[in-house]
């Protein structure tokens, strides 16, 4: 008998002990699961859906782990991309959070019929409320909803239609809210009150605790203040020299009284007369009279102040002026999910898919800005250029300083000094606008000695991108002031970019893309993309349904052959004739015209982009240079835009007639 009950404690431990290892093991991996799914991050899906399972532990594994913005890495992004996308969204963590009360259940040995009741109910509630997500339209409807959450959605909506589905799911919510969590929510609710009672209490005796020692502080301070003062007082009597007169021979006193010739004060210091033999009158010194001492000198003043050394004039003061402030917008805020003309469903990107700016990128160096005015002065003061008055304005690049010169002062002076003063800055080279327009006042653009990153979400979650009501809205960057420049291609009507091989002519064609795909749907906007290098715009091939204009036996979206480029280019111009037909017999004279006069099917804007002009001019000659002048001259009227890039814009790539059609320029 005593052997089986030894059996039963020894098999009863062993149970206890796996229950609190269950437990644990159940809460570590809620609680990852949990947090994956709040560390979800959208910049992560494209590297994770090209890393299959199997190269988790490869070297291309390490270098994408790299740009994971998920805080637990790849295995984290899999499986929050996993809850969220595949599942039910952000509410998959509500059955999380049940299991993880189940380990804890385990761990703790403490019944497990509540847990597994609100196990179930946090999983019916999930469900519910993807379906309820996966219904609406919202933006951020994808990640509350989810693959799962969304078939539900449609199968609702196909079978009770939308208003049924709606109905229906706020039913299942509130049923399964009243019968099911009707209890645990009073539970919770209780348990937060109580809760918030104790952190009440505990913040209140900490801030009188706290307040305690404050007042136990101060009182310290104010001692030992004190203390120091009595200190440095004595210390500064000790110090104070006490000169003597020198001994003279008194005259025998008269008869009667006779004034002290001593101040009250030192008369009051002489000491007491003892008993004893009475000294020699002759041989008295008396003391110099201390100082009173006011009670200004109480406090120390151990050591001298140093004297107050005046800075020699070193030219006028510098004004920073404070650039241009934006007015921040959010584009998620408007309505992501549109419809087409063709009532197909379109959803305009997130600002999100963007790198945020961080905070330092609005900073500048003072003391570098400062060194550079007075090399600037020290310059001109050489050749007796004097300077009134002296504003600087620090844009991302470049340092204006705006220099208004004395009245005798010639502007063509400081004109000549653009070299000298370029070398005297030790910059890569300088400008010099003289004079400012608008301004009585020369301009000098230096370069800043750490120029600062324009990112394309700050120029584009603006007030002024946002509620643009240009036809073709493009970003062109940040002006000196940091005022994002936004333009209207249609009244360009074309442009040309030109710069050497790394100048930045493709970065500059990705901004106005890019533009343009956050402002417009498909349907008011196609493009027209030829790539002669290949490379620069082959990531916009995945817009082939939405914005990419069709070429009847062209199997590839982006056109990269020269004889395509040039069937392309054709194709255009024959676009060109038939809209001019259309504007005829419609009676209008130009694209907008015709949208307002014909609502019901409008004409969208094309835009022709040509990365490398030259290549194709060397390759195709004459064929490219006939439809670009046509569309350079006529397409306008059309809605039909070119954006033409090369390395040198010299006669034989650029002619005289394109060049002309070409008013809008970028270097």
């Amino acid at each position: 008998m005593a052997v089986s009950k030894k059996k039963m404690k020894v098999a009863t431990s062993r149970h206890d002990i796996g229950m609190e290892a269950g437990g644990i093991a159940l809460m570590l991996v809620a609680l990852f699961c949990i947090a994956s799914v709040f560390g979800f991050h959208t910049a992560d899906e494209p590297y994770i859906v090209t890393l299959p399972w199997h190269e988790l532990f490869s070297n291309g594994a390490r270098a994408v782990a790299e740009t994971i913005h998920n805080p637990f890495g790849l295995f984290g992004a899999r499986v929050s991309r996993f809850f969220i996308r595949v599942l039910l969204g952000y509410p998959s963590v509500l059955p999380l959070f049940g299991f993880l009360l189940l380990g804890w259940r385990l761990f703790r040995r403490q019944p497990l019929e509540s847990a597994l009741f609100f196990l179930l109910y946090s999983l019916l509630i999930a469900i519910d409320l993807s379906a309820m997500f996966g219904l609406s339209t919202a933006s951020f409807a994808d990640v509350m909803a989810g693959a799962t959450g969304r078939m539900m959605a449609s199968f609702l909506a196909t079978v009770i239609g939308q208003a049924g589905a709606w109905a229906l799911t706020s039913v299942i919510g509130v049923a399964l809210t009243f019968f099911m969590g009707r209890n645990f929510i009073v539970e919770t609710i209780a348990g937060a009150s109580a809760f918030a009672a104790r952190v009440s209490a505990t913040v209140q005796e900490y801030r009188a605790g706290r307040a305690r020692r404050r007042r136990e502080r101060d009182e310290e301070q104010a001692r030992k203040k004190a203390e120091r003062l009595a200190a440095s007082l004595e210390k500064k009597r000790s110090r104070t020299p006490k000169k003597e007169k020198p001994v003279r021979e008194a005259r025998a006193p008269k008869a009667g009284p006779q004034p002290s010739p001593a101040v009250p004060e030192v008369a009051a210091q002489r000491p007491e007369p003892v008993a004893g033999p009475e000294p020699a009158p002759f041989s008295l010194t008396f003391p110099e009279p201390e100082p009173l001492i006011v009670p200004a000198e109480i406090e120390p003043a151990d050591e001298p102040e140093p004297p107050v050394s005046r800075e020699p004039d070193d030219g006028p003061e510098m004004i920073i002026r404070q650039g241009v402030q934006e007015r921040e917008a959010d584009l998620d805020e408007r309505k992501l999910k549109v419809r087409t003309h063709d009532h197909v469903k379109y959803r305009f990107p997130s600002i999100d898919l963007l790198q945020r700016p961080k905070d330092e990128d609005e900073s500048f160096d003072e003391q570098h800005l400062a060194e550079t005015k007075d090399r600037l002065l020290e310059k001109l003061k050489i050749y007796k250029i004097d300077v009134v008055r002296i504003a600087t304005t620090v844009g991302p690049r470049v340092a204006l300083f705006e220099l208004e010169l004395a009245p005798e002062v010639k502007i063509s002076r400081i004109k000549s000094l653009e070299n000298d003063l370029a070398m005297a800055m030790a910059a890569r080279g300088i400008r010099i606008i003289a004079p400012i327009p608008g301004k009585n006042a020369v301009g000098v653009e230096i370069p800043v000695n750490k120029p600062r990153p324009v990112l394309m979400r700050s120029v584009l979650s603006v007030e002024k991108f946002k509620n643009s009501t240009m036809k073709l809205p493009i970003v062109l960057g940040k002006s000196i002031s940091n005022e994002v420049v936004v333009d209207d291609l249609t009244t360009m009507p074309h442009l040309l970019i030109a710069g050497a091989t790394g100048a930045g002519k493709s970065v500059a064609i990705n901004v106005l893309l890019t533009s343009l795909l956050y402002a417009k749907r498909p349907d008011e906007v196609k493009f027209v993309l030829i790539d002669p290098k290949r490379v620069e715009l082959f990531q916009y091939q995945h817009l082939k349904n939405h914005f990419l204009a069709k070429f009847p036996g062209f199997d590839e979206q982006i056109v990269t052959d020269p004889e395509k480029a040039v069937m392309a280019l054709k194709s255009v111009v024959r676009e060109m004739e038939h809209r001019y037909s259309i504007l005829e017999q419609c009676g209008v004279r130009n694209i907008s015209d015709y949208n307002k006069k014909v609502s019901g099917d409008p004409l969208c804007y094309l835009v022709v982009v040509i990365d490398e002009l030259a290549d194709l001019m060397i390759t195709a000659g004459r064929e490219v240079e006939e439809p670009i002048i046509r569309l350079a001259q006529l397409a306008r009227a059309v809605g039909i835009h070119l954006i033409v890039a090369t390395q040198r814009p010299s006669v034989d790539i650029i002619t005289g007639i394109i060049k002309a059609n070409f008013p809008s320029r970028i270097a």
